[in-house]
């Protein structure tokens, strides 16, 4: 072999070689570990001897696992208002994937810090319709549609991509300890402030499928995207599914 075409392949291997590597890297950094449920053990075990009972009891929001019965957390509807003022509903993410969170526009720290780093999930998620943000504030006393429109403002995303939603404080404070799980209500069944610094992965089904702690984590933003690549991937393998 000449000394020319010796130097040519080598120069073909010295590209080839990390394109190759990067291309593997790339598979495998995107290969997802299939998601949970997020749920509380029901403590009735002898529903399991009966499946029609389970069904009449717990409705579809179960998971049977070994001899125990997991009731998955699960969104009821609810009627809120977002930053335009228009009134917003489970009708309003239908068929979505949904990332929620808490916050409220005068928290001096935390909530920007959260959000912040949510805004980098958002951008990766901009042009898919399919994914949308649903930041709910806590404080609904101060947070009025003209100052969730002006905290929205700051970061300059669609209005139906990032919603930051307000109503009243019973209902998202219900939502929040009852079905997103994001706090515990006090001894005496009263609700405390809220401050929660996680955001919720939530399925189409309106189940939740993942939280994501955002205080001292750097990997905040990258855990809430690959939660969302992950059901993604759960979609998609069950399309593929259901076309063979």
């Amino acid at each position: 072999m000449d000394k020319q075409k010796r130097g040519r392949i080598a120069l073909a291997l010295f590209v080839l070689i990390p394109i190759g590597l990067y291309f593997l890297w790339s598979k495998a950094k995107e290969t997802f570990i299939p998601l949970d449920y997020m749920g509380s053990y029901y403590a009735d075990t002898t529903l399991l001897a009966d499946k029609a009972l389970i069904d009449s009891t717990l409705g579809d929001n179960y998971y049977v696992t070994g001899d125990s019965i997991m009731e998955i957390w699960t969104i009821r509807d609810f009627e809120l208002v977002d930053q335009t003022g228009s009134p917003i509903s489970l009708k309003t993410f239908e068929d979505k994937i949904i990332v929620a969170n808490f916050f409220y526009a005068t928290c001096p720290e935390l909530c920007p810090r959260m959000n912040n780093n949510l805004r980098l999930a958002v951008e990766a998620f901009k042009h898919n319709p399919d994914v949308v943000f649903l930041s709910h504030t806590v404080h609904p006393e101060h947070d009025s549609v003209p100052v969730l429109a002006t905290y929205a403002k700051k970061y300059n995303y669609a209005n139906d991509k990032w919603y930051f939603a307000t109503g009243f404080k019973h209902e998202i404070y219900d939502l929040a300890v009852n079905h997103y799980h994001a706090a515990a209500p006090s001894p005496d069944g009263k609700y405390d402030f809220i401050h929660s610094t996680m955001a919720f992965l939530v399925d189409k089904n309106l189940r939740v499928r993942g939280y994501f702690e955002s205080r001292n984590n750097p990997k905040f933003a990258t855990e809430v995207k690959n939660g969302i690549k992950g059901l993604q991937a759960e979609y998609a393998q069950n399309q593929n599914k259901n076309n063979d």
